[in-house]
């Protein structure tokens, strides 16, 4: 009964040893402080500023400037991967309700078991 918990904390456990063991340190670089000069125009920052990162740009590969898309494309592949997996559990209750005739009791457990 409790295995789905015990695989999920045996993961969380070999994801921290790996990631101490391979993942480089990285220093922490000194802060500047936040006294803007009158050449510096301070931007607006909002709450989806961080997703700015993901916008396409123009940059030098292979000596010729090119599209550089490939955090686009990590982001999409994220939201769409995420809005596959939750769409998972659901699909599989309507299939089982419908195909295979179960009840709402059936069902809630084999979501349980099985997700």
């Amino acid at each position: 009964m409790l295995l789905p918990f015990q695989i999920a904390f045996l993961l969380l456990c070999f994801t921290t040893i790996f990631a101490a063991l391979f993942l480089p340190y990285i220093s922490p670089t000194p802060t500047t402080t936040n006294i803007t000069t009158n050449n510096e125009i301070k931007e607006k920052k909002s709450f989806l500023a961080p997703l700015k990162i993901f916008v396409p740009k123009k940059s030098m590969i292979d000596g010729r400037m090119k599209w550089d898309l490939n955090l686009f494309f990590l982001a999409i592949g994220a939201f769409f991967s995420v809005l596959a997996t939750g769409y998972v559990g659901m699909g599989l209750q309507l299939v089982a309700t419908n195909v295979f005739g179960f009840k709402p009791g059936d069902s809630g457990l084999m979501l349980v078991s099985g997700l």
